[in-house]
């Protein structure tokens, strides 16, 4: 795939549409990279990960009322949602700390952010997880 992206004056080639020094190489493959990152221009959903601070609002938050296998049970807004985990779920404190599954604590606050803001939460595994503290 051949991205060009027209910039320049009319007669006059754009930085990215090739040649030019090695600055100018750089400086196009970092164009071409942030126009290609989902959400980056468009204030896309964005799930946070360890030691960023920059995420999309969560998914999913309230308090944890239960822990069973890989299951956590969440009360928000008078509903109790079952939420499943995976191997691949990141989770972490408010710090950036990672955080075992195990130390996910009864009774904290936690927010939960999912592949998708929209996503089917019954069937879908969180994929971050922040918690105030751990266990």
């Amino acid at each position: 795939m051949r991205v060009i992206l027209v910039v320049a004056a009319p007669g006059k080639p754009s930085i990215l549409q090739g040649g030019g020094s090695r600055e100018e190489e750089m400086i196009r493959r970092l164009l071409v990279t942030l126009l290609l990152l989902p959400g980056v221009a468009a204030g896309g959903y964005e799930v946070p990960r360890i030691d960023s601070p920059e995420s999309s609002p969560p998914s999913l938050s309230g308090t944890v009322t239960k822990i069973s296998g890989n299951i956590v049970i969440v009360a928000s807004g008078g509903d109790e949602v079952s939420v499943l985990t995976s191997p691949q779920t990141h989770i972490f404190t408010y710090y950036g700390g990672l955080v075992l599954f195990d130390e996910i604590c009864r009774d904290s606050g936690i927010e939960i952010w999912f592949a998708e803001p929209d996503v089917n939460r019954r069937i879908a595994p969180a994929v971050s997880i922040r918690v105030p503290v751990t266990c």
